[in-house]
């Protein structure tokens, strides 16, 4: 087992890039791999990336980046953390929103690669920490709602990004209809006033970015 707890930025970016490209097996796929970290060491490495994505173009190939992005938001990957509540909600908050950064940059470059296609809904629905589901943290739903009706309501985007944010609000309204669902079946789970109008929300948004934009307030 790999102990990540300890690595540099720069050896956490070898950890996830620097591998031979196979469409068909990818690296992380393997039942040999295997890795611990550290939350919020994780976090700020997630971040550092997001935020200055051109730090990784200097190394690795736009293939091997493409590689390592769809690692990240597999259900292998690292996407989990953002529901880890020992980390501060407002660095988690960051590190959704600097996600735009990156997105925007690879797709622009290398509007062919695939692998940020299903970037934001991977990210979704593999955001699972432990026991808890994404379904059950209001704030990071807020938050993933905020930057794709951000992104989607820019004049000119891309086509390959627009699909790739429509796949991810697609698979948001998923997880609130899941949250919803849930609650019926179980007696516990209940949600708050405030809770059903964000999911209300959710479900209302168009793939255009419209919507109440009261996300933009918190």
């Amino acid at each position: 087992m790999v102990d990540l707890s300890d690595y540099s930025f720069a050896d956490w970016m070898n950890f996830v890039f620097n591998h031979p490209v196979d469409p068909a097996h990818p690296w992380y796929m393997a039942d040999c791999v295997l890795y611990d970290f550290d939350s919020a060491v994780m976090l700020q490495h997630l971040s550092t990336l997001f935020a200055r994505p051109e730090l990784a173009y200097l190394i690795y190939t736009p293939e091997q980046i493409d590689q390592g992005l769809s690692f990240i938001v597999s259900e292998r990957g690292f996407i989990g953390i953002l529901l880890d509540q020992d980390l501060p909600l407002r660095l988690r908050r960051d590190c959704i929103m600097q996600m735009a950064t990156l997105l925007h940059l690879h797709q622009e470059r290398y509007p062919a690669l695939p692998g940020t296609l299903y970037w934001w809904q991977s990210a979704i629905r593999n955001c699972r920490y432990h026991y808890q589901r994404l379904y059950q943290n209001e704030e990071i739903i807020r938050y993933f709602l905020r930057i794709l009706n951000r992104m989607l309501n820019r004049k000119t985007i891309p086509q390959q990004l627009r699909k790739a944010l429509e796949n991810g609000l697609q698979e948001l309204k998923r997880t609130v209809e899941n949250g919803l669902i849930m609650t019926q079946t179980s007696k516990k789970r209940t949600y708050t006033r405030q809770q059903m109008a964000l999911f209300r929300e959710v479900l209302d948004a168009e793939l255009d970015g419209s919507g109440s934009g009261s996300t933009e307030q918190n």
